[in-house]
C-alpha cells in the first residue's frame, strides 16, 4: 500500500483528497437542508395541546411589558428599564512594560514582585460591591410570558440594547461622590490610592425597545433558553417564518450539489490522470518480479 501510494503523482493525491472533502461537504449540507425544513416553532399565542408536545422549540414576539425595575441590592440603586449594570474597578498595581504601574480595573489583579523583590500588593475587592447585573420583571404584554434573565442579559449585550444603554449621573450613593461621565468613588480623583473605587451604573431603558422576539424553551410560564434545541433574541417584531430563517443553514442547495458534483469530478480526474502515471511506474517493477521468479 505504501509503495502504491507513493507511486501516486502528488496531483493525484490533491485532486482525491479535494475530491472526498467536496463529496463530504456537500451531502452534509443536504442532511442539514433536510433538519431545517422539518423544524417545528411554535408561537405561543397560537399553540395548541398537540404543539406543546411536538415543537421543536416556541417563540413569543410583541410588546415587552416591565412589571418590576431592576434594583441593586447592594446599594439601593434601580432604573426604569429591562436591565441595570453596575460596574465596580479598583485603583489597582499592573504591569506595563518593564515598570509597576497604577490603574483601574474591574478584575482582582494579582500582588507584584518587584526588580528588586519589594511586593505590591493589591486589596481584595468587597464581596458585596463587585460588578454586577441586575434584571427587571419583564413579561410579554399579549401572552404574560415571563422573559428569563438570560434572555434579557442577552438583549442588553445585543448590538440594538448597546446603542440604547444609558448612564446613571445624578445617583446619591453613601460613601460616594460624582465625579461626572457617570462615574462615582470613594477616592481623591486628583490623587488617587491604591485600593480606591469606582463604580458606573448604565440601563437598558424600557422605552428603548418596545418589541422584542425570544425563542427557545417554554418553562411553565416563562420563555427560556436553557435546555432549549436552539434559541434566538432580537428586537423587533417576526413572523414565525422569519423565526425560523434564524436556524437555518445559510446554503444555496445548487451549492451542495455543485460539489457534490466536483467530487465525483474529482474522482474521475485523479483517476483519469494517475492511472496511466501509476502504470508506468508499477508495471516495470511487476514484469522484473516476475521475471525473477521464472528464473
Amino acid at each position: 500500500m505504501k509503495k502504491l501510494f507513493n507511486a501516486l503523482p502528488t496531483a493525484t493525491i490533491i485532486l482525491l483528497i479535494f475530491a472526498i472533502v467536496s463529496c463530504i461537504w456537500g451531502s452534509d449540507q443536504k442532511r442539514m437542508a433536510e433538519v431545517d425544513d422539518n423544524l417545528q416553532i411554535t408561537d405561543i399565542s397560537r399553540m395548541s395541546d398537540e404543539d406543546a408536545l411536538e415543537s421543536d422549540g416556541f417563540f413569543t414576539t410583541g410588546e415587552m411589558k416591565l412589571l418590576d425595575n431592576p434594583t441593586d441590592v447592594d446599594t439601593g440603586v434601580t432604573a426604569d428599564g429591562y436591565v441595570l449594570a453596575r460596574t465596580v474597578e479598583m485603583y489597582q498595581y499592573a504591569i506595563s512594560g518593564d515598570s509597576v504601574v497604577q490603574s483601574f480595573s474591574d478584575s482582582q489583579r494579582k500582588d507584584i514582585e518587584g526588580k528588586n523583590g519589594e511586593l505590591y500588593t493589591n486589596p481584595s475587592f468587597n464581596d458585596k460591591l463587585k460588578t454586577a447585573t441586575f434584571f427587571g420583571n419583564v413579561v410579554m404584554a399579549d401572552t404574560g410570558i415571563t422573559v428569563d434573565e438570560t434572555f434579557l442579559n442577552e438583549l442588553f449585550e445585543s448590538p440594538d440594547g448597546y446603542q440604547n444603554l444609558k448612564s446613571m449621573d445624578n445617583l446619591k450613593i453613601k460613601g460616594y461622590k460624582n465625579i461626572g461621565d457617570g462615574y462615582y468613588t470613594n477616592g481623591d480623583p486628583d490623587n488617587w490610592k491604591i485600593g480606591d473605587i469606582r463604580i458606573k451604573y448604565t440601563y437598558l431603558p424600557a422605552d428603548a425597545i418596545k418589541n422584542a422576539t425570544f425563542c427557545g424553551k417554554l418553562d411553565g410560564d416563562m420563555i427560556t433558553p436553557d435546555g432549549a434545541k436552539f434559541s434566538s433574541v432580537s428586537a423587533g417584531i417576526k413572523t414565525e417564518d422569519d423565526v425560523k430563517k434564524d436556524f437555518t443553514s445559510d446554503h444555496d442547495s445548487s451549492a451542495d450539489t455543485m460539489f457534490t458534483l466536483a467530487g465525483f469530478e474529482g474522482v474521475i480526474a485523479a483517476l483519469a490522470y494517475g492511472l496511466p502515471k501509476l502504470k508506468k511506474k508499477l508495471l516495470p517493477e511487476i514484469k522484473q518480479k516476475l521475471n525473477n521468479r521464472k528464473g
